[in-house]
């Protein structure tokens, strides 16, 4: 089993991107956080195959997130979910290792078949905007 951690506040789109992965594929166990503060405390009691979170949130936003995995989980891809894919934040996430964007609302097998490809070769963590 790969355990899939998603850090999204919007209640709706949490619980329908959870369960559309935990319908996708068997082997994959769906964790939830509703802001980056509790998705760093699931992250310190259970070990993460991927991580998909979102930017914007209150509490800790995408970007602290991103700071504090790579500081203490630098092995852990990560998935980056965003509406705002303006220049100033793809070179922002582009500096700081995310290398492709799929802008909301995203097409859920692209998601998919991106989190696969992470786990069939584990390297850059991807932006999915």
């Amino acid at each position: 089993m790969k355990n899939i951690l998603v850090i999204e506040d919007n209640a709706l789109t949490r619980r329908v991107l959870a369960e559309w992965l935990r319908f996708y594929s068997e082997e994959w166990r769906i964790h939830t956080a509703a802001n980056g503060r509790l998705g760093v405390e699931l992250m310190e009691t259970a070990d993460m195959d991927l991580v998909l979170t979102d930017l914007d949130m209150p509490v800790m936003n995408g970007y602290e997130v991103l700071a504090h995995a790579g500081k203490h989980y630098p092995s852990v891809p990560f998935l980056v979910m965003t509406g705002n894919s303006d220049p100033g934040r793809m070179a922002r996430l582009r500096s700081i290792g995310i290398t492709e964007v799929v802008n909301k609302p995203f097409d859920f097998r692209k998601l998919a078949h991106l989190i696969e490809n992470n786990f069939s070769t584990v390297g850059s963590p991807v932006l999915v905007g």
